[in-house]
């Protein structure tokens, strides 16, 4: 994202916002795991592991951009809304806030 956007303030804001949000995302998601009562397995277990995974996928591409998933404010957007749906609702804002002011920032809007 540092070629496309001209304000490195802004891209300082993403990137905190988006790995601060995926940290949160992984912590909610543990929680939400560890809540579970073993004899009912049921659509939350599945649902929070992939939030896990989702969020470290986050994680990833924050931390190590365009080597195992590109840094790109659609890609922040779609794991933003997979972790809203997946219950991790407080990292998935915070990382759809990114993506938001990513693609404000693309577009020169701010």
């Amino acid at each position: 994202m540092s070629t496309r956007s001209q304000n490195p303030d802004i891209e300082k804001i993403v990137y905190i916002l988006a790995l601060l949000g995926s940290i949160i995302a992984i912590l909610e998601a543990a929680i939400g795991l560890s809540h579970i009562n073993l004899p009912n397995l049921d659509y939350n277990l599945v649902a929070y592991i992939v939030a896990i995974i989702i969020a470290i996928l986050a994680l990833f591409s924050t931390l190590k951009p365009n080597d195992p998933i590109p840094y790109h404010w659609i890609v922040l957007f779609i794991f933003s809304i997979l972790l809203i749906i997946l219950g991790s609702i407080i990292g998935g804002i915070m990382i759809l806030i990114a993506a938001i002011l990513a693609l404000l920032a693309e577009n020169k809007v701010i």
